[in-house]
């Protein structure tokens, strides 16, 4: 999952790791241990990264499937309205 994390963050979406952790409540220190494999991506973070950043939760933990979801309108509308 580390390697997954990795990509997503620097390769595909090309954001910091500061960058990356403040809509899902992660420091800079936190990515940057789980990306070097100290500790582990926390159980409760992984539905905030799939929620942020519109990832499959399955391609996250497993690598299997596609990386994105696709969304409905209505979530879409929802995401809207929120902001």
């Amino acid at each position: 999952m580390k390697n997954r994390l990795l990509h997503l963050r620097k390769d595909v979406l090309n954001l910091s790791r500061e960058k990356f952790g403040r809509p899902i409540g992660m420091s800079d220190s936190e990515i940057k241990n789980i990306e070097n494999g100290l500790t582990r991506l926390k159980e409760n973070k992984i539905p905030l990264i799939c929620s942020a950043y519109n990832i499959n939760e399955t391609w996250l933990r497993t690598g299997e499937g596609s990386m994105y979801i696709s969304r409905t309108l209505h979530q879409e509308m929802s995401k809207i309205v929120q902001s």
